[in-house]
């Protein structure tokens, strides 16, 4: 079996339809939920705020980074490890250098439940479920455990897909060891579920609002739309909107339109000027501006380039 690493491009999320409330969902083994992924992402691709509902370790095999959670940025540098739970917006908000690479290991927590006791299960997830504003996501090389995690992510990949019971074992084995190693590590951290519960209770209260922008998008939607959509004051909705996203509502809406914009230029023959009305831009000044701030390049070169890319797919 041929196992030499491929790396994918960071960029084909662009490919999945975007969702305003950034779920990234996963499509796991339901006898196995766990899956890894090796990415290479350039500098000048603008990475979107994701969010998802399983839990993830993330090693930087090579780049310099600095990861955004919520709203506070945390820098990276090759080695390091990042963690992070279910229901955190987070993204690599700036590169260091002009590429990374990450191997990303995704789990569902009920890959351990059908052979852990109760006490065993939620001290496995201890580190995931504590992640509150002061959680120390990244895990230094220097400490040793991001090197021991990347050699059992290598172990399971091995291993994937599980041809066999053994491999099977084999795989939730070194997820367990992997599992300990972190809590080892965040041992002294103070944990408490309640910030996992009140993460996601937070979430919830903004399920209406990204419902109205995957709808409505394309229409205008001001802040004090957004604020009353929700039943809050203009004011509480701004903070409280920052502190779960990490940005403002015209910021994260801005982001999510230009995301919809590219999967037009991508798939449609439409002009310039008409993605630009169904993204939800009037001015297309305006429209372009804000493109090449998340895109890092102009609507015409993005459509010319997807163009080009597609005709030279189709003469192969």
């Amino acid at each position: 079996m041929d196992k030499r690493i491929r790396w994918e491009s960071g960029v084909d999320f662009l490919k999945q339809q975007p969702r305003a409330s950034g779920d990234h969902p996963w499509s796991f083994d339901p006898e196995l939920p766990v899956a890894l992924r090796f990415v290479s992402a350039k500098s000048r691709v603008e990475v979107p705020l994701l969010r998802h509902d399983y839990f993830e370790v993330c090693f930087l095999d090579a780049g310099r980074v600095v990861k955004q959670v919520q709203d506070r940025f945390l820098k990276m540098n090759e080695g390091d490890l990042f963690v992070v739970g279910s229901g955190a917006f987070h993204r690599i908000s700036e590169f260091r250098r002009p590429y990374a690479r990450e191997i990303l290991l995704y789990f569902l927590p009920e890959v351990l439940r059908s052979d852990a006791t109760g006490g065993e299960y939620s001290e496995y997830l201890m580190p995931f479920l504590c992640q509150d504003a002061g959680f120390p996501h990244v895990i230094s090389s220097k400490s040793g455990i991001p090197e021991k995690v990347r050699e059992l992510m290598m172990g399971i990949r091995v291993h994937l897909p599980p041809q066999s019971a053994r491999a099977h074992l084999y795989v939730k084995t070194c997820l367990k060891m992997i599992l300990a190693l972190l809590g080892d590590y965040y041992q002294s951290y103070p944990s408490t579920k309640g910030v996992f519960v009140s993460r996601q209770q937070n979430i919830d209260r903004l399920k209406p609002l990204f419902q109205l922008m995957d709808s409505r998008y394309g229409e205008r939607i001001t802040v004090d739309d957004a604020a009353r959509h929700l039943h809050m004051s203009r004011s509480h909705f701004m903070r409280f909107f920052r502190k779960i996203t990490g940005e403002t509502f015209v910021t994260y809406l801005n982001r999510f339109r230009t995301a919809k914009a590219q999967v037009l230029l991508a798939s449609t023959d439409k002009s310039i000027v008409e993605v630009a009305q169904e993204a939800g831009f009037c001015d297309q000044s305006y429209f372009s501006r804000v493109f090449y701030r998340f895109a890092q390049v102009t609507p015409r070169d993005y459509q010319r380039k997807i163009r080009s890319r597609q005709s030279s797919s189709s003469t192969r």
